[in-house]
């Protein structure tokens, strides 16, 4: 709630200046001092409780719209999803995918930090035989339970997989939007 209560604080204090502001600056402000609030460590959200994920969304639900309001100068009641297309912003649960991405591919280039990094396992490192599927995906560790369904190991392995880093020096924005079509995040971040 404190962070909250600091991004409502910032966002007030940027209203008061709103007319000297151009869009353009607008959006980076809001990107720059408020989005990182809702980032922080977004990669490892991956297995908080269900009621723990609603409160969070609802929070983001109610407050990102209000920062994205604030950058075009729109109404209370225009709809937002068309705002978020023209300014080219992720929603969150894309932003999380593309953390999580942008983290496996510093996790496999570094091998750093070593407690993360020996949770993956590639298939080639399992099997001795050529596959057809891609040799340097990631092997899934079988799972019955639902805390380690929706565990960092599992998660990872999927994001990976799905979105086949291993073809890709670096994750960008555009690769993991192209991949998306609107249902990956779902698929990937249940």
């Amino acid at each position: 709630m404190k962070i909250i209560r600091k991004c409502f604080a910032m966002l007030a204090h940027l209203r008061r200046n709103f007319l000297y502001i151009p869009m353009t600056i607008r959006k980076r402000v809001v990107q720059s001092l408020i989005f990182p609030y809702f980032d922080y460590c977004s990669a490892l959200y991956t297995d908080m409780p269900e009621t723990v994920v609603i409160k969070l969304q609802r929070v983001q639900n109610a407050y990102i719209p209000r920062c994205i309001r604030f950058v075009t100068g729109s109404g209370k009641f225009k709809h937002i999803t068309p705002i978020y297309k023209e300014l080219n912003i992720l929603k969150l649960k894309d932003r999380r995918t593309v953390a999580l991405a942008s983290l496996l591919m510093s996790l496999v280039r570094n091998k750093t930090p070593a407690y993360l990094y020996n949770r993956l396992t590639f298939k080639s490192d399992i099997y001795s035989r050529q596959m057809r599927a891609n040799a340097r995906n990631l092997h899934i560790p079988n799972h019955k339970t639902d805390k380690f369904h929706n565990s960092f190991s599992i998660i990872a392995c999927r994001v990976w997989n799905y979105l086949n880093l291993a073809n890709y020096t670096s994750v960008r924005v555009d690769t993991v939007k192209a991949k998306d079509n609107g249902t990956s995040s779902k698929l990937i971040l249940k």
